[in-house]
C-alpha cells in the first residue's frame, strides 16, 4: 500500500493521503485504513485456502454421527472414494485419534492421518446434528484434514484459520447451521472477522 502527502489519481494500489504533520485524527485514518487493509488480506487467504482444499462432495451437515470414530471412518473413507487419500489412511486415522483427541475445543475437531498415506491434499468436513463426544469435549463440527507435505506455511495458514473460526461463537453457530454442503461453503468464505 502507499501513504502519501499528495493526492494519487488513478492509482490501481491501496492508498491513503494525510498530511505532512500527522496529528491524532489523521493517525486515526491511518491506523483504521491499515485495519481494513489486513482485514481484507486475511479473508483472501482463508478463501484461498478454503476454496484450495474444500470440496462440496466431502462436506456434510446436518449428519447423524453419534461416535467420533464413526464420523473419522466416514470422512476418511469420503477422501478415499474420491482419490484424495490411501485405502489405509481411514485405518490410520482412527488410530490417531485413539492415540489422543483431536478436539481443539469451542466444539471443534481436526481429525487427520498420515501424511504419507495421501494422493492430493483435500479436506472433508461433517457438521453434526448434535454434539457428540469427543474425548473430554462435546463437538458438532469435524474438518478432517488430508494436507500430506506440500509447505509448512499451508498447514499453518490453515490451522490458523480453523483456530480463528473457534475463538467466534455467533460464526460458529451460524457455520453449524447451514443446511447444505454449497451453503456452508459459501458462509465459511464470507465470514468477516469479528473484532
Amino acid at each position: 500500500f502507499i501513504i502519501s502527502t499528495v493526492d494519487l489519481d488513478g492509482q490501481s494500489v491501496p492508498h491513503i493521503v494525510i498530511s505532512p504533520l500527522l496529528n491524532t485524527e489523521e493517525e486515526s485514518r491511518l491506523e483504521s485504513f491499515i485495519g481494513k487493509l489486513n482485514q481484507t488480506n486475511r479473508e483472501e487467504r482463508r478463501n484461498a485456502i478454503f476454496s484450495t482444499y474444500l470440496e462440496s462432495n466431502l462436506v456434510f451437515v446436518q449428519h447423524d454421527g453419534n461416535h467420533r470414530y464413526k464420523v473419522i471412518e466416514m470422512l476418511s473413507n469420503a477422501l478415499y472414494e474420491k482419490g484424495f487419500v490411501k485405502k489405509e489412511y481411514v485405518h490410520n486415522a482412527l488410530i490417531r485419534e485413539r492415540t489422543s483427541s483431536t478436539a481443539i475445543g469451542s466444539g471443534i475437531a481436526i481429525p487427520h492421518g498420515n501424511p504419507n498415506l495421501i494422493h492430493k491434499p483435500g479436506i472433508a468436513v461433517a457438521v453434526l446434528k448434535e454434539p457428540i463426544e469427543w474425548g473430554d469435549e462435546q463437538v458438532n463440527l469435524v474438518f478432517l484434514l488430508a494436507l500430506g507435505n506440500q509447505g509448512n506455511g499451508v498447514t499453518r495458514e490453515l490451522f490458523r484459520e480453523i483456530s480463528s473460526i473457534s475463538e467466534q461463537p455467533f460464526f460458529l453457530k451460524k457455520l453449524t447451521q447451514q443446511t447444505s454442503a454449497k451453503d456452508f461453503i459459501n458462509c465459511l468464505e464470507t465470514n468477516v472477522t469479528e473484532k
